[in-house]
């Protein structure tokens, strides 16, 4: 089946776009200014805009009991247009990682949305080891919890530099929520020398849980292009958000998603959110593998 998304408006980050999109066999064929000379059904958006779905990072989906993770999926990500969650495995040593992954890979099996791991470890506990494992089982972004800003010296940057130059995982910092913004300030900056002198792959600021990732960000970790914005080739997976003038917020390119009017959620052409109503999908989720972190970076 073939169609035209005839003259829509759509955004990513903090940028509109108008357009027109050719979908044709699942994918999209083509972004023009318009499509005048097709004979497709065409579908007018307007008065909504048009957003690809969205991308978190959640550990709660993992943590709560079993039989409740459909019911959380329901009403933490599909009711909010968001259809890829990243999720922490969170590991003190190197082999705790396969044994993690294949148990969440089981828990997780049937899930009706996309799902993408990461790990999360103590700075203090970072190891070239660990490195090593994470790019043999293809994980492209480590959350280091990070107490004491000593803890940074401890691992052998030049070492798990060499590491990377095949497949660049990502830095990001997670510090105490309770510090002052003086305080915040001055540990971010010792993060930002220590990778920068590494040559590390990293984000300046912790992932806000919960929260739809920025394409840089999705870039940064290699989830986009598979997520994050419509290109040709890409799935057909979009949010429709009633038209409200959106504002941005303290982190460069973020929306107030919460403040727009979801209407519709569409991921790979199935609708699993329609005003307000969730159909969930058994086994629909793909587990999502980063074969090349940063490439577009």
């Amino acid at each position: 089946m073939a169609y035209i998304f005839e003259e829509s408006t759509w955004f990513t980050d903090e940028k509109e776009y108008k357009g027109s999109l050719l979908v044709k066999n699942g994918k999209i064929q083509s972004i023009r200014e318009r499509f005048s000379y097709y004979s497709y059904y065409r579908v007018e958006t307007a008065p909504f805009y048009l957003s690809p779905t969205h991308t978190v990072l959640d550990r709660q989906l993992v943590e709560g009991q079993a039989n409740k993770i459909k019911e959380y999926v329901c009403n933490q990500f599909l009711k909010k247009g968001i259809t890829t969650v990243i999720i922490p495995l969170i590991i003190n040593y190197s082999g705790e990682l396969k044994e993690k992954i294949q148990h969440y890979l089981s828990l997780l099996e049937g899930i009706a949305i996309d799902t993408v791991f990461c790990v999360r470890i103590e700075a203090k506990r970072l190891s070239e080891k660990i490195i090593r494992e994470c790019c043999k089982e293809k994980i492209s972004l480590i959350l280091l919890d990070v107490e004491h800003d000593e803890e940074l010296v401890k691992p052998h940057w030049g070492w798990i530099k060499s590491h990377l130059f095949s497949y660049p995982i990502c830095f990001v910092p997670q510090y105490l929520s309770n510090l002052d913004k003086d305080e915040r300030r001055k540990r971010i900056q010792y993060w930002e020398n220590v990778m920068i002198s590494n040559k590390i792959p990293h984000l300046l600021w912790s992932i806000r849980e919960n929260y739809p990732l920025s394409i840089q960000v999705l870039k940064k970790i290699g989830v986009y292009p598979k997520r994050g914005n419509f290109l040709v080739g890409g799935e057909v997976s979009y949010n429709l958000y009633l038209y409200s003038p959106f504002k941005s917020v303290d982190e460069p390119g973020a929306i107030h998603y919460d403040e727009l009017s979801l209407s519709l959620t569409v991921h790979r052409e199935r609708v699993v959110f329609n005003l307000g109503e969730v159909t969930y999908i058994e086994d629909f989720g793909e587990h999502l593998t980063i074969k090349t972190p940063a490439f577009f970076v």
